[in-house]
Formats: structure tokens, C-alpha cells, sequence
């Protein structure tokens, strides 16, 4: 049993007595007119909401002494909610006590369910032709067959003939359910997800996918540029990219100063990791698609924040 329930009269006299004065403390805090506080030393070492928690402890202990008290003490203090932060200033009051700095606000997990489907979106396919390569279901044609009608053909803006009419508007978006592999979606959902977190606070479930759109949407526009591209461009890199530069948009404009530098940093840094994947990848990697899809983040953060 608690120290403080029960049968412990005195004790629990003594908690009611605290909660007094504690109503006291915020009354005056907030400008009303606060119970008369009981006459006695109470010092002030703050904790969050501005509360005292040196004089819950003084008024916890009143009418109760020796190795009681001491019980009550404890017990009461074990009550206290959880986060108290002591400010050594003995000469501190509550009201002068700087309150704790705010966390942005997550959504709760319910609501990320369209986060849940994009990425399940993304990985169905893949999943589809493994297991084609692998002899589980289907041959191992679906691959190519599926890049030659769902990928990417700069061509196809170019002259080319395509497989259906509306190819070379669908495959703006199509191309990014495709991957050359487990490895190549497992290296996008990772981004998916670290990217996610980071921009939730900020501009919550509607923006990451506004981003992820405009990522895809800005990365296929970009290789459509180049009409001496031969090959399909294929994965949700360019989204991925999208979601970087709309973070990095939304960190370098928080910031009162430094901005410029901020910004470049981001961008070298930006560089340096399509360096990095265009020597360790083979056959190298659609980095224009990449810049594309960072512009494209870039550009609905600052739209979003205006």
C-alpha cells in the first residue's frame, strides 16, 4: 500500500494541506485571487507549470514529524508528476521560472496511414518481380517488360513511338513504382522514412506527400529533358530527392541567420552524395532526375510556407 492511502491520517491531512498551498502558488501566478498561503519559509525551487516544489515539500510535512514526516515527504514527493526540474536560485519564484520550451507536435501513428500506403504502393511491385526472378509465380520477363511499359523513355518525348497513347504522360508518375532491385527500394523506403520524420512536425502527412508528388513529378520532367537518354528511368529516387529539398527548403528558412551558408552547405553536401552513388552504383544513376526532383521539394516548401 502507498505510505500515503490508507489508514495514515496524519500523512494524508498533510498532502491535502500541500494541495492548498500548491492552489495558492498557481492563483498568484496567474493573477487571481489565490487562497491565503500558509505563514512559514517556503523555498522556491520551481518546477515546470510553476509549481514549488520546496514548498509542497515544507507543506507536505507540517503537522507530521520526525521519521513520519520524513515518509510523507517522500511519498508526496513520489506523487508529483514526472519532468520536475529544480532551478538552484533559491530566490526564484515560480512566476520568474522560464517555461519549458515546446515539442513540436507529432501526429499519432492513426493518422500516418497514407505514409502506410505509399509505401506499401512502392514496394508491391518489387516484391511482384523477385519473386518472377525467382521462379516463385510468373518468368523472369516481367522485369523487362514492365520497365519497357512503365518506365521512363525520355524518347517517348522525343519522337518515339510509344507502346500505348497515354504512355508518355503515365509514365510521369509510374516510373517510380519500379526498382532495379530489393536493394534500390530498400535504400528509397529508408529515405521515405527518415525524410517523413523530419518533416511531419512541420508540414504533417499532406505536405510529405505534396513533396513525394512534386519529387516524382520534377525528377521525370528533368530526364525528359535529355532526348539523348536511350535507356528507362526507373525508381522513386527523384522523390526522395523531392523530400530532401523540401526539408532542407523549410531548415535554411528557420533560421534568422547563416541562411546563405545553410543553403550551400545543404546543396554541397546534396552534390556530394550523387557523386558518391555515381561512382559506387554500375551504370551510374539518373542524377538529373535527382536535382529535378530536389528543385520541384524546393519549390512547394517555400509555396507551403507562404
Amino acid at each position: 500500500m502507498h505510505p500515503c492511502h490508507g489508514t495514515n491520517a496524519p500523512c494524508r491531512r498533510a498532502i491535502d494541506h500541500a494541495t492548498a498551498t500548491m492552489a495558492a502558488t498557481i492563483g498568484g501566478n496567474a493573477g487571481l485571487s489565490p487562497r491565503p498561503a500558509p505563514s512559514g519559509p517556503i523555498r522556491a525551487i520551481v518546477a515546470e507549470r510553476g509549481l514549488s516544489v520546496a514548498g509542497i515539500r515544507l507543506a507536505a510535512g507540517r503537522g507530521v514529524s520526525g521519521p513520519r514526516q520524513r515518509t510523507c515527504q517522500r511519498s508526496f514527493r513520489g506523487d508529483l508528476p514526472g519532468g520536475v526540474r529544480r532551478i538552484k536560485d533559491a530566490g526564484m519564484t515560480a512566476a520568474q521560472a522560464p517555461a519549458p520550451p515546446a515539442l513540436p507536435e507529432r501526429p499519432p501513428s492513426a493518422r500516418l496511414w497514407p505514409l502506410w500506403v505509399l509505401a506499401l504502393a512502392v514496394a508491391l511491385p518489387e516484391v511482384v518481380l523477385t519473386g518472377a526472378d525467382l521462379g516463385l509465380w510468373g518468368n523472369a520477363a516481367w522485369r523487362p517488360l514492365s520497365w519497357q511499359w512503365a518506365g521512363f523513355w525520355a524518347g517517348l518525348w522525343h519522337g518515339w513511338q510509344p507502346n500505348y497513347a497515354a504512355q508518355p504522360a503515365t509514365m510521369l508518375a509510374s516510373y517510380s513504382f519500379l526498382h532495379t532491385g530489393p536493394s534500390h527500394l530498400l535504400g528509397n523506403l529508408l529515405g521515405l522514412w527518415w525524410l517523413a520524420r523530419l518533416l511531419l512536425p512541420d508540414v504533417g502527412v499532406r505536405g510529405v506527400l505534396a513533396l513525394w508528388t512534386a519529387g516524382v513529378i520534377g525528377g521525370g520532367v528533368a530526364f525528359g529533358l535529355l532526348p539523348t537518354a536511350a535507356g528507362p528511368m526507373i525508381g522513386a529516387s527523384g522523390a526522395v530527392f523531392g523530400l530532401a529539398g523540401g526539408w532542407a527548403a523549410l531548415d535554411t528558412a528557420r533560421r534568422p541567420e547563416g541562411r546563405l551558408a545553410r543553403g550551400l552547405m545543404l546543396a554541397a553536401g546534396g552534390v556530394a552524395v550523387n557523386l558518391l552513388m555515381q561512382v559506387t552504383t554500375p551504370g551510374g544513376i539518373a542524377w538529373v532526375t535527382h536535382v529535378g526532383g530536389a528543385l520541384a521539394g524546393v519549390a512547394v516548401a517555400v509555396l507551403w510556407r507562404k
